[in-house]
């Protein structure tokens, strides 16, 4: 019984060891430049996780492949709900003009942490922008109130009601 044990921790270090030196290689291929041979790395790993599709997803975002980022991105988000790799989701789904799914995160984003007025003022925007501007109104009414030393809020308000055609 002891030895079962023994030979599957073994195992289990052996193989975790293996995934940990070939991240390495990889990070070390992209931080080179040296995008299409991380890619093939990743390809070769033979059990995908999170960390290697968001890896693979991160390397597509860097040579502006944005339909590929949102592949291997959801793909990743599969394996586990991760903050970072939703927003840049958000984004390659707006590069890739799906404002729609890209409203449906940010929005999910912001109800996580309605205190990131970051993250509220690009959900305006694509509301702005998806000419929704009755809900624009409301969230830029909302940043003003919580600072309204920023100008580009007040500018974005400005913008929904012209779209509103109520000035």
């Amino acid at each position: 019984m002891k030895k079962k044990i023994l030979i599957l921790l073994l195992f289990i270090i052996v193989k975790v060891e293996a995934q940990t030196s070939t991240f390495s290689t990889i990070d070390s291929l992209f931080e080179k430049g040296r995008y299409q041979l991380a890619l093939k790395e990743l390809k070769h790993i033979k059990s995908p996780s999170f960390l290697s599709n968001y890896k693979t997803a991160v390397i597509y975002e860097s040579i502006d492949n944005y339909k590929k980022t949102v592949e291997y991105l959801e793909k990743a988000l599969v394996f586990k709900e991760d903050y970072k790799a939703q927003l840049k989701l958000a984004k390659a789904y707006q590069r890739i003009k799906k404002t729609a799914e890209s409203i449906i995160i940010y929005q999910k984003l912001v109800e996580k942490d309605s205190m990131n007025l970051i993250l509220k003022y690009q959900l305006g925007k694509l509301y702005l922008n998806s000419r929704k501007s009755k809900k624009a109104i409301q969230i830029f009414k909302n940043l003003i109130s919580k600072d309204n030393t920023n100008a580009h809020y007040s500018y974005q308000l400005g913008l929904s009601y012209a779209l509103k055609n109520d000035r």
